[in-house]
């Protein structure tokens, strides 16, 4: 990879175009992320640069979230289909990998009876106030309604699920058991928002997302506005020598 021209040429690199464009993505490249830009994305997705691995606490609080959401419609009486693990364990990545070449995702609960999709999200106590008055994050309302979409689900909703201090703790250091879950005060610790799927709106979304990534596999340079400055130095220390000499031209 080389810088020319306010692009990041990447003509020389092996790209794997047959990547799918995940749910968990679809934020991210159609620029509504802060956090992440979509030349980011692109070269995380196409592994032109090693990934940085997710905290194992973060997975692990979402996987006590679901649980923690599932406890909630088994105590309510709500039937749902959990799509989080197969039935032989394994965790599932996509439901559409068959069905859809060019996107892919999952939910993690269908509402059986009202056919609702649920994505659950896991967050610090200090965010409650935030998400209260803000909304969801425009990029999980993205995320989940995709899904949704392929799955010809028509509602869909968002469950933020919120940890104290003390109980993260717990998380890291696996403690959290079955009694932390049965007494977690969910009224006071979640945030549900719901909503339906906009045809119109995903399809334009996920155009957008198709176009930008076929724009850049056809130019093979990505606009050096698309791509953080963290991702840069990245890509300067991978194409330097291990003293980090060379220069990219």
């Amino acid at each position: 990879m080389k810088i020319t021209n306010e692009y990041l040429d990447i003509s020389n690199e092996f790209i794997n175009i047959n990547k799918k464009i995940f749910s968990s993505r679809l934020g991210n490249l159609i620029g509504i992320n802060k956090w992440e830009k979509k030349g980011d994305t692109l070269l995380k997705m196409w592994k032109l640069v090693v990934d940085e691995p997710i905290n194992p606490f973060y997975l692990e609080r979402g996987e006590i979230a679901e649980r923690i959401v599932k406890q909630q419609f088994e105590n309510l009486g709500i039937k749902h289909t959990y799509y989080g693990l197969s039935a032989s364990g394994k965790k599932i990545f996509d439901l559409f990998e068959t069905s859809n070449p060019v996107f892919g995702g999952v939910y993690d609960f269908v509402l059986t009876d009202n056919k609702v999709a649920v994505e659950v999200k896991s967050k610090n106590i200090k965010d409650f106030q935030t998400i209260q008055q803000k909304g969801a994050d425009p990029t999980h309302l993205a995320e989940v309604e995709l899904v949704s979409y392929l799955g010809s689900l028509e509602k869909f909703c968002i469950w933020y699920v919120f940890f104290t201090d003390e109980q993260e703790q717990k998380i890291k250091d696996g403690k959290f058991t079955d009694e932390d879950i049965k007494a977690f005060n969910f009224l006071q610790q979640s945030i549900r928002f719901s909503g339906k799927v906009n045809e119109q709106r995903i399809q334009s979304a996920m155009l957008k997302a198709y176009d930008y990534r076929e724009q850049v596999l056809k130019d093979r340079k990505i606009p050096l506005s698309d791509i953080s400055e963290k991702m840069l130095q990245k890509i300067m220390l991978k194409e330097n020598d291990i003293f980090g000499r060379k220069e990219i031209k």
